[in-house]
């Protein structure tokens, strides 16, 4: 701890002799500026002739009154974790002979955190609590002020450490997902809304809802989709600071209701129908059309210019060290795994071609630059759109992806078939790819008109969800919770709006405590 304010002793000295030689006795007390008690001279003015004492005349005694300072200062725990709860303790000393009556004031050099009231009575001493958050990993000064009636007494400063939280990263085992001391299996959501709030609420209250219901992993793009109100890149090597920082709170916002991330680094955007050259956007398309050797969709796995941006993107994205944690994204173990793109995979005519080489030297790419984070291909997976068993097979992948969506909207499936096509599917992830099972989106489609049948869709996505619970699947994220009120004249058939629509919401909430309770990694925070 440092004080504000302390006298070197030679500089005490030499204050004390001029005051002695201005007729001014010293008195006893605290420095209201929030220095140490000054004790009172005991060397009095000598005639420089005689050498001795010379008389001086006598102020008046000062009114006696509170003389209170900061005896000590102390931060619990050291270090401690980002965004978790530490407690700056103040100790507040009254020497004088009246009560005090003032406040604590605690702050950072950029934010002011809290204070407290202290009423001491003469001659007692006592400790003032006040709690705080802090994101920024390293060292963060932390001044403790004594006011009392907006004037400051005392300062100490105390330096607080900050480490990296979450503390493990999140590896494999097998057919496991693993981090610290066991396994995890993961169950999530994700926010579709997250790049759009001016469509519903906050981001802070959409993380709210989702971890009310006990989320461990929601699924984010790493990048603003084509209908968000921001974009993420103007053009090639051409890059928008301004969705970095809003990124940046993303994260943080993660980070503090301990949910892991899991990001797609692109859009591959297969499905989504034209894409305007207003609604700039990271996916295959746009890429397309800004380079000169690619026409197709398709094309965009052969172009060299195509990988060059995809490249120039992901190393900007890894390599990013967010404001609020002073933590580059490679190396926050809040993201849990990469995915190379959202639904990567050929366009008509060559629906289910395999896009392994691609995936292998895009794959390679993302571990040279972070070997920490798991990696994925963010694939369809299933049901003839991706060779998927061929492409999760390359080396860089360590987890398989794959997104289930049965039902009326979607018409993939018979319904008598909806069930064994998904349990085929984990066993051959199991016995032919041997890596864990990451179901990166899944629902029941349901039809979007006002009369649309959410107790069936409800049903059906606890039976899908029953199936991966009992064949150990290692994460699931439900697609998707928007935090907004559902529009009357048109609703998404695969989008649950929150909070009204609680039928579901219940569904994913128990789904997500059950595959809690299926991880004994103490990674896993305990239930509320």
């Amino acid at each position: 701890m440092t004080r504000d304010g302390d006298d070197a002793p030679g500089d005490r000295r030499r204050f004390l002799a001029a005051l002695a030689a201005a007729g001014v006795p010293a008195v006893a007390g605290c420095n209201r500026t929030g220095g140490e008690s000054t004790e009172a001279a005991t060397d009095e003015p000598t005639d420089s002739a005689t050498g001795t004492a010379t008389p001086t005349d006598t102020a008046e005694p000062t009114e006696p009154g509170p003389s209170a300072g900061i005896a000590d200062l102390s931060v619990t725990p050291t270090p401690v974790g980002q965004y978790r709860t530490g407690t700056v303790a103040v100790t507040v000393a009254n020497d004088g002979a009246e009560p005090f009556d003032g406040l604590v004031a605690v702050e950072f050099e950029d934010e002011f955190v809290d204070s407290t009231a202290v009423d001491l009575p003469a001659g007692e001493r006592a400790e003032a609590t006040v709690e705080f958050e802090r994101g920024r990993v390293g060292g963060n000064p932390v001044t403790a002020s004594l006011r009392d009636e907006g004037e400051t007494l005392d300062s100490a400063t105390a330096a607080v450490e900050v480490a990296p939280y979450p503390e493990h990263d999140v590896g494999v085992d097998g057919t496991d997902l693993v981090c610290g001391d066991g396994v995890v299996r993961f169950g999530g959501s994700s926010l579709a809304n997250a790049f759009s709030p001016d469509r519903g609420t906050d981001l802070e209250t959409a993380f709210d809802t989702i971890a009310e219901r006990g989320v461990m992993s929601v699924r984010v793009f790493g990048f603003a989709p084509s209908w968000a109100r921001i974009d993420s890149m103007h053009g090639p090597e051409s890059y928008n600071d301004a969705w970095f920082e809003y990124f940046d709170h993303v994260v943080a916002a993660a980070k503090r209701r301990d949910i892991r991330l899991f990001v797609p680094l692109i859009n591959g955007n297969p499905a989504y129908g034209p894409i305007g050259e207003e609604n700039l956007s990271v996916n295959v398309p746009q890429f397309v059309r800004w380079a000169d050797d690619a026409e197709t969709r398709s094309d965009f796995f052969d172009s060299d210019e195509c990988m060059a941006m995809f490249e120039g993107w992901v190393e900007r994205l890894l390599t990013h060290e967010n404001h609020l944690t002073g933590v580059e994204y490679r190396n926050d173990p809040t993201i849990a795994m990469w995915e190379l793109g959202n639904e990567i995979q050929m366009s008509p005519p060559r629906v289910g071609e395999s896009i392994r080489p691609w995936i292998e030297a895009a794959g390679a790419f993302v571990k040279d630059l972070d070997d920490r984070t798991l990696l994925t291909t963010g694939s369809y997976g299933h049901q003839g759109r991706n060779a998927f068993v061929d492409e999760a097979s390359a080396d860089p992948i360590d987890v398989v992806s794959i997104h289930y969506y049965p039902g009326p909207s979607h018409k993939d499936l018979p319904e008598e078939e909806v069930v064994p096509t998904l349990e085929s599917t984990i066993e051959t992830v199991r016995e032919e790819l041997g890596k864990p099972l990451y179901v990166g989106e899944y629902n029941w489609g349901v039809q979007p008109e006002d009369s649309a049948p959410y107790g069936e869709r409800a049903e059906w996505v606890a039976r899908l969800q029953g199936v991966m619970e009992r064949d150990d699947v290692a994460a699931t994220n439900f697609w998707t919770v928007a935090v907004e009120e559902r529009p009357t004249s048109y609703h998404k058939h695969s989008t649950v709006y929150a909070p009204a629509e609680s039928t579901t919401l219940d569904v994913i909430e128990s789904h997500v405590r059950r595959m809690r309770a299926a991880s004994p990694s103490s990674c896993v925070g305990a239930e509320d």
